[in-house]
């Protein structure tokens, strides 16, 4: 009775086993797949070219002092689209306005426009700006800057 259950077992596991297909052993695509993304994910989302988005300007170095020229109006630009003018707050549809209605009580020529941009300003908005005083009739543009440290204004 030992003899035929043994021999019985053999038989049951020879049948399971010749029944069953073969196990499979190359890599799956999609895994390959899904691992590759993610590594390009990773990588843009750690280089330069997704956290600083926008355009660098590379201002020259003034090795002395810097010079300044009398001006008529200073204009200071704020990130948000908010422009402070002549005792105002203006915003970008109403600037252009304001700037020739400034320049029509004014006769001191050739005008200069002293802009002050807050340190987050884009470039986009400083030429918009810059287009919109020289249409209003200012001549000249002059930005406000830091000097370098150690230097003295004259």
């Amino acid at each position: 009775m030992k003899r035929e259950r043994a021999h019985a077992m053999k038989i049951s596991t020879f049948i399971r086993h010749s029944h069953l297909p073969p196990p499979e052993h190359w890599l799956d695509f999609w895994a390959i797949a899904n691992v590759g993304f993610f590594i390009f994910a990773f990588s843009l989302l750690s280089s330069r070219f997704i956290l600083s988005p926008g355009m660098n300007v590379a201002l020259p170095q003034l090795p002395g002092p810097l010079s300044a020229a009398p001006t008529l109006g200073v204009l200071t630009l704020s990130n948000d689209q908010l422009f402070f003018f002549d005792g105002q707050i203006l915003t970008l549809k109403t600037l252009e306005g304001a700037l020739r209605y400034f320049l029509s009580q004014h006769t001191l020529r050739p005008a200069t426009l002293l802009l002050r941009p807050d340190k987050d300003l884009s470039v986009g908005i400083l030429c918009q700006v810059s287009a919109m005083a020289k249409r209003s009739g200012f001549g000249r543009l002059q930005i406000a800057c830091l000097e370098e440290e150690g230097t003295k204004s004259p």
